[in-house]
């Protein structure tokens, strides 16, 4: 499936501390990407994380916030 509205940038992780930080800026506010809760069984790591569902398609999202070494990431999460 395709969805404009919610692939906003490419999937895995990103290049640079710089580039996470203008991803974060477009998700903060984002008219089509809601926040949800993360699954019940989704491991803890310490990250900051947070789960996004878009409200046209239904697709789920998960971001991942940079933490020097890991380079955080964007990407689908699974369908139930």
């Amino acid at each position: 499936m395709s969805c404009t509205a919610c692939e906003i940038h490419p999937e895995g992780a990103f290049a640079s501390a710089g580039e996470d930080l203008e991803f974060e800026k477009t998700l903060t506010g984002h008219p089509v990407l809601m926040t949800i809760p993360g699954p019940v069984d989704w491991p803890k790591h310490g990250l900051v994380e947070r789960f996004f569902q878009c409200s046209q398609c239904g697709e789920k999202w998960y971001y991942a916030q940079s933490d020097f070494p890991y380079r955080g990431c964007w990407s689908k999460l699974e369908q139930e």
